[in-house]
């Protein structure tokens, strides 16, 4: 059962389509005018409007586009004693989901067309549903297994080098437990920071900005960047850093979302240098309102297949414990902010990183 509007100027004709359709099992409301039906489509919302093309007020095409316009998941059928083949495909190319031509015998034939309709669109929106089932399950599969083989990666090594720890060796040197709790600690410690980063991927709301000078935060960024480099397992790329920033003036923006991109950005450009190379960090303020940032490395780059996969929640090409989080972190922060991003990069050209941030006139410093 459908509940249906029925726009109708005739009351002898909006008569008997109530009649069949009510038959039919459906529930039915009738308009005069397209402005009524307006009025009634703003305050309840019907599954199916049937709705006359000659209307005493407005053109029924209008009405419709009206209609899709407030409420888009109102299915329209268009009734109309003109059975022009152009106006029929007008009618579709709008949104009409069919067209039916009044004749004396029509009513029989409409309550089919009013049937097909709502099986149509009830197979659509289950096909989506299961569509959209299919893909968190998907996501979720995928969010498990990269969760899974991080944690058991860090709790792997944190146990195994606390095994290494033998009391029951009095001669086993001190410096050397010392090592493996030290080594322990840094896995657990890695475990901790993983566990803080996915909840930041949860925030929503956006905190009270702070006094930021970019110039310095892109610095000390690029210095946590070495610093965790450095503490890593594998050697690290030798990079210069080119900050081309310090014209601009103070500005007051989100700090921590911004020192987060600054940082995975500038380590996502170092990870794509070979053993050395240059990362260069350029911004301006268009139009008084908008921060353009950009970050530019001459690494490696990527192909357009890599390049459309890197803004992929967990997508990644290294292997490493905590990888894939970066750009989703950096998601997550220009959301916050009603930024942008966007990526171009080709293979041994270098890869740029433009973030578009919107700045409230009011909220830079002068």
């Amino acid at each position: 059962m459908a509940e249906i509007l029925i726009v109708e100027d005739s009351v002898v004709t909006a008569q008997v389509e109530i009649r069949y359709l009510g038959d039919a099992g459906h529930t039915c409301g009738v308009a005069a005018t397209g402005q009524q039906a307006l009025e009634m489509i703003q305050n309840r919302r019907p599954d199916l409007v049937l709705l006359d093309y000659m209307l005493p007020d407005l053109n029924g095409l209008e009405v419709m586009r009206r209609i899709l316009a407030l409420a888009p998941e109102v299915l329209v059928i268009m009734v109309t004693g003109q059975g022009w083949e152009e106006l029929a495909a007008e009618v579709m190319r709008a949104g009409a989901r069919d067209y039916v031509v009044k004749t004396h015998k029509f009513f029989e034939p409409l309550v089919h067309v009013v049937e097909r309709v709502l099986k149509e669109d009830r197979i659509r929106k289950e096909l989506q549903e299961k569509a959209r089932l299919n893909e968190r399950l998907e996501a979720q599969n995928e969010l498990t297994y990269w969760v899974a083989h991080n944690f058991r990666n860090l709790f792997s090594g944190a146990i195994g080098f606390l095994q290494l720890i033998d009391f029951h060796q009095p001669d086993q040197p001190l410096d050397k437990r010392l090592r493996y709790q030290r080594n322990a600690l840094t896995s657990l410690n890695r475990a901790t920071k993983l566990v803080d980063q996915l909840l930041f991927l949860t925030e929503v709301a956006e905190r009270p900005p702070d006094s930021v000078v970019l110039c310095e935060m892109v610095t000390h960024a690029a210095a946590n960047v070495r610093n965790i480099l450095d503490a890593g397992e594998t050697r690290a790329p030798d990079f210069e850093l080119e900050n081309n920033t310090g014209h601009l003036p103070p500005l007051r923006l989100g700090s921590r979302d911004m020192r987060l991109v600054l940082e995975n950005l500038l380590m996502n450009a170092v990870e794509a240098l070979d053993s050395q190379g240059r990362v260069t960090v350029r911004a301006n303020i268009q139009a008084d309102s908008i921060l353009i940032l950009q970050v530019t490395d001459n690494g490696r780059g990527m192909d357009d297949s890599t390049r459309r996969r890197a803004m992929e929640p967990l997508f990644s090409t290294k292997g490493t414990v905590g990888v894939g989080l970066g750009l989703s972190l950096v998601q997550a922060a220009l959301k916050r902010q009603n930024a942008q991003i966007h990526l171009q990069s080709a293979p041994a050209q270098g890869t740029t990183v433009t973030i578009t941030w919107p700045l409230k006139i009011e909220s830079m410093a002068r």
